[in-house]
C-alpha cells in the first residue's frame, strides 16, 4: 500500500477552527478547513499549520482522519490585527521546522494560503531546497 500524499497548509493569521471556536472570522479559515476534509477523502495526509493565538488550545488538533490543525507559537499567544503577521513570518517558518523535526515529519507539497503564508511557505521551499 502507498504511503498516502502528504500536504503542508500553511494559513498563519487565520486558525482553520476558529469558526467552530465560535470566533468572528472571514471565509478563508472556513475555506482551508473544508478543502483539507475533501483532500483526506482522496487519501491525502493534511497538516494545517496557523499561529497560536490562545496558550490554553491544543496545540496540536486531529480534526478527521488523516487531517490536523497544528497551532505552532510565533508571537504573542493572543489575536493580533492582520498586518502585525508579517514581521512574526520567520519565527512562524521555524516553529515550523522544529515541529517537523520533533515529530520526524516530511510533506510531498506545501499550500500558503494567503499572502503572509504565502511568503511563509517560500521561506520553507528556500530551506529545503
Amino acid at each position: 500500500m502507498n504511503k498516502p500524499t502528504s500536504l503542508a497548509v500553511f494559513s498563519l493569521h487565520a486558525c482553520p477552527l476558529a469558526s467552530q471556536e465560535g470566533k468572528e472570522t472571514g471565509g478563508l479559515n472556513v475555506y482551508v478547513l473544508e478543502t483539507a476534509k475533501e483532500l483526506a477523502k482522496l487519501e491525502y495526509r493534511i497538516d494545517m499549520f496557523t499561529r497560536s493565538q490562545d496558550a490554553r488550545q491544543p496545540y496540536v488538533v486531529n480534526v478527521s482522519p488523516n487531517v490536523r490543525v497544528i497551532h505552532l507559537v510565533a508571537g504573542p499567544e493572543k489575536p493580533i490585527p492582520k498586518r502585525e503577521n508579517l514581521p512574526l513570518i520567520d519565527i512562524f517558518v521555524k516553529a515550523f521546522f522544529d515541529f517537523a523535526k520533533k515529530e520526524n515529519l516530511s510533506y510531498d507539497l506545501l499550500h500558503g494560503h494567503y499572502y503572509f503564508s504565502g511568503l511563509a511557505g517560500l521561506k520553507v521551499r528556500k530551506k529545503l531546497e
